[in-house]
């Protein structure tokens, strides 16, 4: 449970951190910067995170890494789309006043759109963990650890006990995170 739990989290840091990166660009006006961003968010997210986890387990040890990539790689494609989505429908007043000061596209988009809409961003990203507490189980059974390998290698050997402690406790941690999660965007939407 404790890898499964890690691996989401490891997944989301680096899904928040390419969302950082490749969202602004995608919500940008300018063409040459959001082509660019919006067809590396679509790479992304075109592969299942099962895929993206034998491409990991090919170069990586089996383990919790590969699938923390997986499933970051995966997450930030969906999670850099809604995140863009979500930047577009902002009020681009203080972009164009930036970029008429001579402020560079990217940058003026950046310092624009991520203050207005941080909380769009955090929304998003705990709705997308809880869903990556769930895919643990899906990249685990392609060999990348957490409780999706034990799920994987009890079903090998038909031990029907296990499988079933296996499945509660996905459940229970499912249930958790969104326990988590909810409370967390019910506290964020209060303040």
């Amino acid at each position: 449970a404790l890898d499964t739990v890690a691996m989401a989290v490891l997944a989301m840091a680096l899904a928040v951190a390419i969302t950082a990166l490749l969202a602004p660009g995608a919500a940008s006006r300018g063409r040459l910067v959001r082509v660019p961003s919006r067809v590396s968010l679509l790479l992304l997210r075109s592969m299942p995170p099962t895929v993206w986890a034998v491409l990991c387990l090919f170069v990586l040890f089996p383990g919790i890494l590969p699938g923390a990539l997986a499933l970051g790689l995966y997450t930030a494609g969906i999670l850099g789309r809604l995140v863009a989505q979500a930047w577009e429908s902002i009020d681009r007043a203080p972009q164009v006043a930036l970029e008429r000061a001579g402020v560079p596209p990217l940058l003026a988009s950046a310092v624009s759109v991520l203050p207005a809409s941080a909380q769009h961003l955090v929304f998003y990203s705990l709705y997308r963990f809880e869903i990556c507490v769930r895919d643990t189980a899906v990249v685990g059974i392609v060999g990348a650890a957490g409780l999706g390998g034990i799920l994987s290698e009890r079903l090998a050997v038909f031990d029907y006990g296990s499988v079933t402690t296996v499945l509660a406790a996905l459940f229970l941690l499912s249930l958790g995170s969104e326990i988590v999660g909810r409370r967390v965007r019910s506290w964020l939407a209060a303040g």
